[in-house]
């Protein structure tokens, strides 16, 4: 289904002011969807993370899964929820 020119700017809008909301309480290690944040910095950020571990004489694992599907399937009532447990308001909700 398309998203009329509307809809589109509105939820430009809304995911900019969700974005505001939460930003600055996110660790700078989580990368998905995020401005300024990618797969390549994550992966330039662990390279360097693990070669201080190893130059430590530490040992260094990996797990590795794919989350490329992990949000395709999100209850909304369960999404709604979340967000009034951050401090949502109820108008804001009605909207989302």
């Amino acid at each position: 289904m398309t998203l009329s020119i509307i809809d589109k700017v509105f939820e430009s809008l809304l995911s900019k002011q969700i974005t505001h909301y939460f930003d600055p309480t996110l660790s700078p290690r989580l990368t998905a969807y995020r401005k300024n944040h990618s797969c390549e910095t994550m992966l330039v950020r662990l390279t360097e993370d693990w070669k201080h571990s190893i130059d430590r004489k530490e040992l260094v694992t990996i797990l590795s899964t794919d989350m490329s599907n992990a949000f395709d399937s999100l209850h909304h009532n369960l999404v709604i929820k979340e967000l009034k447990a951050y401090g949502f308001t109820s108008q804001s909700l009605d909207l989302i």
